[in-house]
């Protein structure tokens, strides 16, 4: 399971607080931990999709367009 689980994202006040100041938590509280927690979970999302893009590449298939939002999701 832990290839498909990523870390948690820790619950703060901060991350609430971001959206009625009109900003993103990486605006409001960069160093936070609900930015930190989310900032993992990009790297997270990017490291998986560049593993199934080069999948793709080196098995030298052309990605149809339902492959392509299969793996934005």
């Amino acid at each position: 399971f832990r290839k498909q689980i990523c870390d948690p994202i820790y619950y703060s006040v901060r991350i609430s607080e971001a959206p009625a100041h009109g900003k993103t938590i990486f605006e409001y509280d960069a160093k936070g931990v609900g930015a930190d927690g989310y900032a993992k979970l990009v790297r997270r999302i990017i490291q998986v999709l560049s593993l199934k893009f080069r999948k793709l590449s080196h098995n030298r298939c052309q990605p149809n367009s339902f492959t392509l939002a299969v793996m934005m999701l």
